[in-house]
């Protein structure tokens, strides 16, 4: 998923030289390792009203609110 890899690259930077930040990895490690990706490359992806799409959004929303970095705007469009 290219919005996954986008926020892990943009935390490892927003990480280096500053202390860790293990609630924003925890948000990026619950949206690595769940199921959503799987969703995403199903028929559910075809779904505008797939409940998964907010709460994936949200994970990964939620790392940059965590680093109190303004949350990029392709987090702001739906992936389904």
């Amino acid at each position: 998923m290219e919005y996954l890899a986008r926020v892990r690259s943009d935390l490892v930077k927003f990480s280096k030289g500053a202390e860790k930040n293990y609630e924003a990895w925890r948000e990026l490690y619950i949206a690595e390792g769940s199921d959503w990706n799987w969703w995403y490359q199903g028929r559910a992806h075809v779904h505008s009203d797939n409940p998964f799409d907010k709460l994936y959004l949200t994970h990964l929303q939620n790392v940059y609110k965590l680093l109190k970095k303004p949350i990029p705007d392709f987090l702001k469009i739906s992936i389904a």
